[in-house]
């Protein structure tokens, strides 16, 4: 996630040299407005597509029991803090989330995979977690 952000801001700068490349080398009028729009609609698209939770393959090989903790992407919550998950499953799709670990406000633990491993995750889980509510 974190090179993600890099390779962002990486993307946008070129995207802002470009422009000012573009406007010394021409008779184009640089314009203050121009930039922000160009940047601004990039930053746009960079927000829209970020904000959906991260599509994993295999979710056994992506989520981790270890030292009595639950873990995944940057995530790490002691399993006894774990009631209840959500599974649920929106067309070919299945949604992972813990939705009373909050790891900032308004943001929940979450992850998306194939539905067709639903099941072989859901025993995985509870495997790991021991008895704990799903919410469906």
């Amino acid at each position: 996630m974190r090179k993600n952000k890099i390779r962002m801001l990486v993307l946008w700068f070129v995207i802002v040299i470009a422009y000012c490349t573009f406007a010394l080398l021409t008779e184009y009028d640089f314009k203050l407005l121009d930039l922000s729009a160009i940047t601004n609609i990039f930053l746009l698209i960079v927000l829209f597509k970020e904000n959906g939770p991260q599509r994993v393959e295999d979710p056994i090989n992506f989520v981790k029991f270890s030292d009595g903790k639950i873990e995944f992407s940057e995530v790490s919550i002691p399993v006894d803090k774990i009631n209840k998950i959500a599974l649920e499953i929106v067309e070919k799709d299945c949604y992972f989330t813990l939705p009373y670990n909050q790891i900032e406000p308004g943001k929940f633990p979450s992850f998306v995979f194939p539905s067709k491993k639903l099941e072989e995750f859901k025993n995985y889980i509870i495997a790991g977690l021991g008895p704990v509510e799903i919410i469906a």
